[in-house]
């Protein structure tokens, strides 16, 4: 398995299937943890330096942050950053889990355990969007070992015919249900948004009616084009031969997902901002790097992740 996912587990036909532990049903915590490789702990370690005369002295206030199973480095923090260890990143889901209302999906850590993440599918009605054309409700956590990094809970639509990642129609303050500096109020914070799941529910919904106005929208030729460069945020003229190259790369990419792409064949999809969007969704989920490994950490972590978001606002802008 390639560098950038250490371990992964999934349950059946998850977003990134084939990857990792593949599980027939979906698992409690303690299997979870197991089966996705997660069961380790980290600890914050002194951090030592070499005088001019070779003596040793602890540098005050930094710590290095180790995995205690393989004394593995992960990163750097300070005096009052607290850890979150992995069993306790499982426990947020705890109560969710145990009332029905959601089950974990998949798990895994990239960059050698350094970040982390749980995704678990929300057990309520899933968004239709046209006859057929499914929408499930997620709910990602993640966490990396080290200062500079958030905890975050953000919710995360898929699409079920082609395991698309779709964006949120709210800002960050609305899609994200949680969001927690590592110190000693962490898990205080963690409880209390346990209780939040209605409002996530809530929250699908009102982009569900976005979806919804997307398909309902036809879309003309010269829209492609504009969606495009909105999208990738490519000017309607470019002056560089290179970025022509790569405007029209990604032109020809999006247009044959647009005719072609997964889900592209339902009823209601074709021809509409909703299948525009889900051709850019399409390829950020699937196309956009060279292994599975480097698509998942952009399309949830990194770059991916923002030109979804603008793809979304590209399609808001077609749709209004």
């Amino acid at each position: 398995m390639a560098h950038e996912i250490e371990s992964i587990m999934s349950v059946k036909l998850t977003p990134w299937h084939g990857l990792g532990v593949i599980l027939p049903e979906a698992p409690n915590a303690e299997t979870a943890i197991k089966e996705a490789g997660l069961d380790w702990t980290v600890t914050k370690r002194k951090v030592w330096y070499e005088r001019d005369n070779g003596e040793q002295d602890v540098a005050k206030g930094q710590y290095a942050v180790v995995r205690d199973s393989d004394d593995r480095y992960m990163g750097y923090a300070g005096e009052s950053w607290q850890p979150l260890q992995n069993t306790d990143a499982f426990k947020f889901f705890d109560p969710f889990i145990e009332s029905g209302e959601a089950t974990f999906e998949t798990a895994g850590s990239l960059d050698h355990g350094r970040r982390i993440w749980v995704l678990a599918k929300i057990n309520r009605n899933p968004i239709e969007v046209v006859k057929g054309d499914i929408v499930d409700k997620y709910i990602l956590l993640s966490n990396h070992h080290s200062a500079g990094y958030a905890v975050r809970g953000a919710l995360t639509p898929i699409r079920v015919v082609c395991a698309n990642t779709e964006a949120m129609a709210f800002n960050n303050s609305k899609t994200q249900i949680f969001k927690a500096t590592h110190s000693l109020k962490m898990n205080e914070r963690l409880e209390r948004v346990q209780q939040s799941i209605s409002m996530a529910d809530s929250a699908f919904e009102q982009t569900a009616e976005f979806y919804k106005r997307f398909a309902s929208k036809k879309v003309i030729q010269k829209d492609v084009q504009r969606f495009v460069n909105m999208t990738f945020g490519y000017a309607d003229v470019v002056n560089s031969g290179r970025e022509e190259a790569f405007k029209r790369k990604q032109t020809e990419t999006i247009v044959r997902l647009f005719e072609t792409g997964r889900g592209s064949d339902i009823l209601g999809v074709r021809g509409t901002v909703w299948g525009l969007y889900n051709a850019a969704t399409e390829f950020l989920s699937h196309e956009n790097g060279k292994t599975s490994e480097k698509i998942l950490n952009s399309n949830w972590f990194g770059n991916g992740s923002k030109l979804n978001k603008s793809a979304f606002e590209a399609a808001m802008v077609l749709a209004s």
